[in-house]
């Protein structure tokens, strides 16, 4: 059935204390999907927020998407996409009257050769 333990310190390497059918033992842990979760912004309403998570883990998700926080909520999301190369150079622009909100938060909603 494997290594009994009772905590993470009794097991070699990254391996984990774990529940299983034979007691408690020593099991590799499961690896998170790859990628990043989408960046969100914060919530700008009062209200406390009412919705449940309907994930826990990566592993709760079906496909490539992963469990990331929503804003409010857990919830499975595609991974952000991250485009390859660097943002170019620029100049300079702080100005508190022409202050915008940002149009991204990551590659994702940018276009194919475009980065956020």
């Amino acid at each position: 059935c494997g290594t009994a333990c009772a905590g993470d310190w009794q097991c070699p390497g990254a391996e984990k204390c774990c529940r299983s059918r034979c007691g408690h033992v020593c099991l590799a842990p499961e690896q998170d999907k790859p990628g990043e979760c989408p960046k969100v912004r914060p919530r700008q309403t009062p209200e406390p927020c009412v919705e449940e998570d309907s994930c826990t883990h990566d592993r709760d998700c079906p496909r490539q998407e992963k469990c990331c926080f929503s804003g409010c909520a857990m919830r499975c999301a595609r991974p952000a996409r991250e485009h390859p190369g660097e943002c170019p150079r620029t100049k300079p622009c702080w100005d508190p009257r022409r202050r915008r909100e940002s149009q991204c938060l990551d590659d994702s909603v940018c276009q194919r050769e475009e980065k956020c």
